[in-house]
């Protein structure tokens, strides 16, 4: 909530008393932090900011009445090892992607990105992310092309990291170059048989490579890399949600009656 203003007291006799500061006294900034009240102004009365009566919010802030106040919690959640403000910057892009707002996203990621590269950061894992979600972005927005260069830094930095891989798949697919997509989407199954998104768009993509290409398409086809299994592994360990457990266990059951 931005600055509060002081309100002076009611009107009575004798003159103004001077303000004396207490531990603690200060209004919140919009950066987070305090500033010192001015000592030429009076404490304003409890549970009054700006002209209007506040109540104690549940998180232990105030708000307005009948106002709920804003939630930003998200913004100091765990961010890898990104510095604060730069994490901030990621959680608020995190945020606005969520809420389909994904040019604000965008913009952020890329504050993340440039910050980074001005503070000397070099931590693949984060700076995979950031690109991978900056892809994810430029996807939804129809950029197909940034996307795929995005997701191509991603995966050089982390190599056969499954998000990148797909939204690539996905950007190369919308762009019909059907056969980088169909290498992309084969490596992605590799890290991940449960992957629906890849099983249909392998389907989808080998039906209209046989049209365009004929009888020989595989021929055609870039080279496919071999995933090493120290990464399927690696990825196998990692804990999935529900979604992709549900996922998972759907394709085996379907493999297991073909």
């Amino acid at each position: 909530m931005g600055n509060t203003q002081e309100k002076p007291s009611g009107s009575g006799g004798g003159g103004a008393r001077p303000y004396q500061a207490t531990a603690g006294s200060g209004t919140r900034s919009r950066g987070g932090g305090s500033v010192e009240k001015p000592h030429t102004q009076r404490a304003p009365e409890k549970g009054v900011a700006n002209g209007t009566q506040m109540e104690n919010s549940p998180a232990g802030g105030q708000e307005e009445q009948g106002r709920p106040a804003v939630d930003t919690s998200y913004l100091d959640a765990p961010a890898g090892a990104l510095p604060p403000h730069l994490g901030r910057l990621k959680n608020e892009g995190n945020h606005l992607f969520k809420h389909g707002q994904f040019g604000d996203a965008l913009e952020k990621y890329t504050q993340a990105i440039d910050g980074c590269a001005e503070a000397g950061i070099d931590s693949p894992e984060d700076l995979c992310i950031l690109y991978s979600n900056r892809a994810a972005c430029y996807l939804k927005d129809g950029n197909s092309r940034d996307c795929i260069q995005d997701c191509t830094k991603a995966l050089e930095l982390q190599p056969y990291s499954l998000k990148p891989l797909l939204r690539r798949a996905m950007a190369y697919e919308s762009l019909e170059r059907y056969r980088k997509a169909y290498v992309d989407y084969k490596t992605v199954l590799q890290i991940d048989t449960g992957v629906q998104a890849a099983h249909d768009s392998i389907h989808r993509i080998t039906k209209l490579l046989i049209e365009q290409d004929g009888p020989e398409w595989r021929e055609k086809l870039p080279e496919i890399p071999v995933v090493p299994l120290s990464v399927q592994q690696e990825h196998r360990q990692k804990p999935v949600s529900i979604e992709q457990a549900q996922a998972r266990a759907t394709r085996a059951a379907q493999e297991e009656g073909e």
